[in-house]
């Protein structure tokens, strides 16, 4: 609140960010409606900032910042029904370079593949093998803009045998295929 004019001031920011193109932020946590009073200025100057500046790299800057300050305030809404999951995440984040089956991941938590399967989507929003094509596709994407390795050397280094089927995945999930992508993006 303005103390001259006793107006309030609102400032509205909408962060859309979701973990490895599946885990939304808001899905991790509860936050508050109205923050403490000790991240108030911080948030306060991180909007001057952001508002104010044309730096891009500022801009990201700005948005980490409000993320943590959201982290640091608000509640983890993950309880330990997911931390399981958490684990499996895990698992696929340091093994997707190779071939994963749903018995390994379900092994990784103690469950049967068949209760493994339904707690898997729940969690994750997608079936087991989707999620795991999705975090290979997201790795191969980053590939293609910051390395010059083939098609085949990226889609093998994802844990892709078949480099049309890297092209047939990277397809279905961006509309164009690796190649174009990185023309796209290189140019």
């Amino acid at each position: 609140m303005n103390p001259d004019s006793g107006r309030m001031r609102a400032r509205w920011l909408f962060l859309d960010a979701v973990f490895n193109k599946t885990l939304r932020f808001d899905s991790c946590y509860d936050f508050p409606v109205v923050l403490p009073e000790e991240y108030r200025e911080i948030l306060h100057a991180a909007f001057e900032k952001l508002f104010s500046s044309d730096s891009l790299f500022q801009k990201y800057s700005c948005c980490y910042t409000v993320m943590d300050i959201l982290t640091k305030a608000g509640k983890r809404t993950m309880n330990p029904v997911n931390e399981p999951m958490l684990r499996v995440f895990e698992f696929i984040r340091q093994n997707y370079r190779r071939p994963i089956k749903i018995s390994d991941l379900a092994n990784e938590v103690n469950m049967s593949e068949s209760n493994f399967y339904p707690v898997f989507k729940k969690y994750f929003g997608l079936p087991p093998l989707s999620y795991i094509n999705k975090f290979r596709i997201s790795a191969a994407e980053e590939m293609l803009k910051n390395t010059n390795h083939t098609i085949k050397e990226i889609a093998a280094s994802v844990g892709i045998d078949d480099p049309v089927y890297l092209n047939k995945l990277f397809h279905k999930n961006y509309r164009i295929s690796p190649k174009e992508y990185r023309n796209k993006y290189k140019s």
